[in-house]
């Protein structure tokens, strides 16, 4: 069961949706309070909309509740300052003097000349004739060179900026200086292993697995099946204890009040991925604080678990890696080689995804997904009024 239900009190939403399957699991079927959710996907923006916020509104509709999103076209004060931003960067660009016959085109925010470029040939835009005109290749020795617009031609060698000159004192202290290094901002990921849970937790994988199969055709293009959630399996207590006990202490750890929290599962299902399958990059949101995986089953040339870098800002702006294969702050992703009994936590902020399997026996594994939820709170005892 896909179907989504949220928490209705008072006429208003609780918390976040919760899948029809979670709830039968953990109440024995939907609570009367618990009204239908319809899920709508964040919008795609065009290029002069915007989302004012990154959340949806849960809106009461006809027959239940669904997503809102804050999507609006944008006023004509933040459109002229976004082309003003595109103008402005055309104008400092090197060689503008080169460009000045190319008109601004407002349907996508860029400059455009005034004649289409050929569709075959090395062709690049000459000032001086507002023409295309075809250029010379350049050298493959020598260099580094750049491209002369004005004598149509590729010149080696780059001005080097001179050292400015500094007083000797100066030149002292910054030779004495030693830079401290404060790292701010840690993406922190958690691994542990834990064998001892690979008996009880394959066989309830396999079971629930199997009714899946039953259920299904494998598809060719995504060879992977999916559970239906289990964390409210009676025979998965003592590994739920942990995985959420886990869950708590980390965030608590990473420095939030969770003195008057607790943390709840959204999911845990079971995956099957078979040769060709992967797991494209995503995150868990919805209400998701913490996301792992239990590895149960992997065979030489699985898949490879893969966490992607969340820091958007270095992601646009991103230089080419020395080594690839080193651990570094310039690093755009960090793999990890699954084995059996090994669990990871991570913030569910943290996108992840998995390397295409090309084993011939599928990698499977266990996915859970945490949220908050306010501490449930003790029963106060009856006061007998005298």
């Amino acid at each position: 069961m896909t179907n989504l239900f949220i928490q209705v009190e008072n006429s208003l939403p609780i918390n976040h949706p919760a899948y029809e399957s979670n709830l039968v699991d953990a109440f024995g079927s939907v609570p009367a309070n618990w009204e239908p959710f319809i899920r709508v996907e964040r919008p795609t923006v065009t290029l002069y909309q915007i989302i004012d916020s990154e959340d949806p509104v849960y809106t009461q509709v006809a027959g239940g509740w669904t997503d809102v999103w804050a999507l609006r076209e944008m006023s004509a004060e933040e459109k002229a300052a976004k082309q003003q931003a595109v103008k402005d960067a055309w104008a400092i660009s090197n060689q503008a003097a080169n460009w000045v016959a190319w008109l601004f085109d407002e349907a996508t925010n860029a400059f455009v000349p005034p004649i289409p470029r050929p569709a075959t040939g090395n062709y690049r835009w000459s000032g001086a004739d507002n023409n295309w005109r075809e250029a010379p290749s350049m050298p493959e020795t020598g260099g580094p060179y750049k491209f002369d617009f004005t004598q149509w031609v590729w010149v080696a060698g780059m001005k080097v900026a001179k050292k400015p000159k500094v007083c000797k004192a100066v030149e002292a202290v910054v030779a004495q200086a030693q830079l401290s290094v404060a790292h701010h901002f840690p993406t922190p990921i958690y691994l542990v292993e834990r064998p001892d849970f690979l008996e009880t937790v394959s066989a309830v994988s396999d079971e629930y697995l199997a009714v899946t199969r039953k259920a299904q055709t494998l598809n060719e293009l995504y060879p992977v099946v999916m559970s239906g959630s289990y964390f409210g399996d009676e025979r998965m207590k003592t590994f739920s204890e942990f995985v959420g006990m886990t869950a708590w202490n980390i965030l608590a750890d990473q420095g939030y009040t969770m003195q008057d929290k607790a943390v709840s599962f959204m999911e845990m299902w079971s995956q099957e991925h078979h040769k060709h399958s992967a797991m494209d990059q995503h995150v868990h949101g919805y209400g998701s604080q913490i996301v792992g995986f239990y590895f149960l089953e992997t065979p030489d040339d699985c898949s490879r678990l893969v966490i992607h870098d969340p820091r958007a800002g270095k992601v646009q702006i991103d230089l080419p890696e020395q080594d690839m294969n080193a651990a570094s702050p310039a690093s755009k992703m960090i793999n990890f080689t699954p084995k059996p009994g090994l669990m990871v936590f991570m913030n569910a902020w943290l996108a992840h995804s998995f390397t295409r399997h090309a084993a011939e026996t599928p990698i499977k594994f266990v996915h859970f997904n945490l949220s908050v939820i306010a501490a449930p709170q003790a029963a106060m005892p009856e006061v007998e009024v005298i």
